[in-house]
């Protein structure tokens, strides 16, 4: 009687497992998004040749209709555009190239300068060799904006990691930050140059404004903040008007290309059940922040941790995922507009997952965590066949869905 009792509870069950599964295509359906209507709304200028656009190309010729057509909900997205190493003359023509396209469509570039010379602590993967190099360097991409209108994120992790540096090492990478923000508004006149904040859980308020205050935040036009984070935008405006109070009032833009659902234990590498963020918009609803970038890429691994390819690698699979984080959270209501410039709201406040925190130390190296990279040309320091081979096990909408039902997660 017990046996046949539990075979008859057991079949009903199995039933629908196996009914769910068999639908899960109809259930993993998403509202395909308009990438035309996207560019057009944002102010910002989407650049195709970034990976995530490169590997949903690839996508529609495997006939993986349903991972491509998820993807565009990243690929879609103007994000920044990283300059990572190059020779001079290759930066200038890549700069021009980029500040004219924009231009001819109405758009503001990003251009995000990530090369600082690594100083006498091996806290930086990239960098040129000295301070005299880097100014050349940053010269270069200056004179290829020229006279044209673009946004310029200046050495993301540069200020908040120079905790880890001696003070003597301090003071020369303040002095090179100081002198790009010089450079850039001498040779190209019409940039707009924001310069690293950290973010809300990296140092304190007082100890980043002091950093700023020394890497020569008076010149700029403000700050950045939660690049390759995670933090949620509600603790990043916060943070930022705290800053900024203490830097004269200086403006700030927020990274929000991963931060849909916060931060998860303050992780910082690759975390799961992460989401992407309101699209790349001006209207925050707050006057000291002047934008939501993408400034990371979302998609584009932060290293080899939590399952991660190398740190600039696209991995589909977690591309996918946070995808998915943010259509289950509804952070897409209207798929067409969210973040864009037919959006007048600001963010709505999300709830951080920050059970058993372990707050980031002054010793995190965050300059290995990510590249950040946009386009393999940009790594001409670490152009080799395995760093840059693209991942070839995609794998489905359909299947990640599976694999989270039979996970329980």
């Amino acid at each position: 009687m017990n046996r046949f009792f539990v075979r008859l509870a057991i079949i009903p069950f199995l039933g629908i497992i196996t009914v769910f599964l068999g639908n899960t295509s109809a259930a993993a359906e998403i509202p395909k998004v308009d990438c035309s209507k996207i560019k057009t709304l944002s102010p910002f200028y989407h650049n195709n040749s970034m990976q995530a656009v490169r590997v949903e190309q690839e996508l529609r010729q495997k006939g993986d209709i349903e991972s491509a057509d998820t993807l565009e909900y990243i690929s879609c997205v103007p994000q920044g555009t990283w300059f990572v190493g190059g020779d001079k003359s290759a930066v200038k023509s890549r700069a021009s190239g980029i500040v004219r396209d924009a231009a001819a469509e109405g758009k503001i570039p990003v251009l995000v300068l990530y090369n600082a010379p690594a100083g006498n602590r091996n806290a930086w993967l990239s960098g040129v060799g000295d301070a005299g190099a880097y100014k050349e360097w940053v010269r270069a991409i200056a004179e290829g904006v020229g006279s044209n209108e673009a946004w310029v994120m200046l050495e993301p992790d540069a200020i908040a990691l120079a905790g880890n540096l001696s003070g003597q090492d301090q003071n020369e990478r303040f002095g090179q930050i100081s002198d790009a923000i010089s450079i850039l508004k001498t040779y190209a006149p019409h940039v707009r140059v924001y310069i690293d904040g950290g973010h809300s859980s990296w140092k304190s308020e007082q100890a980043q404004a002091d950093f700023l205050l020394r890497a020569g935040i008076e010149k700029a036009d403000g700050f950045f903040t939660n690049v390759s984070h995670f933090r949620s935008t509600a603790d990043e405006i916060t943070y930022g008007k705290s800053v900024s109070g203490l830097v004269g009032g200086k403006h700030f833009v927020i990274d929000t290309s991963r931060n849909g659902k916060g931060s998860l234990n303050y992780e910082w590498c690759n975390p799961s059940g992460r989401a992407i963020g309101v699209r790349p918009t001006l209207n925050t609803g707050d006057p000291f922040v002047d934008a939501y970038l993408w400034i990371k890429l979302p998609g584009e691994s932060d290293g080899t941790c939590n399952g991660g390819p190398s740190a600039g690698k696209f991995w589909l699979e977690y591309a996918l995922g946070l995808v998915h984080e943010a259509l289950t959270l509804s952070l897409f209501e209207e798929p067409l507009t969210m973040g864009t410039e037919s959006s007048q709201a600001a963010p709505e406040t999300v709830q951080e997952d920050n059970t058993a925190p372990t707050p980031i130390t002054e010793s995190t190296p965050i300059r290995e965590q990510s590249f950040g990279t946009n386009e393999s040309e940009t790594h001409s320091l670490y152009k080799n066949e395995s760093f840059f081979k693209r991942r070839t096990s995609y794998i489905s909408v359909t299947e990640q869905l599976r694999s989270r039902f039979r996970s329980g997660t």
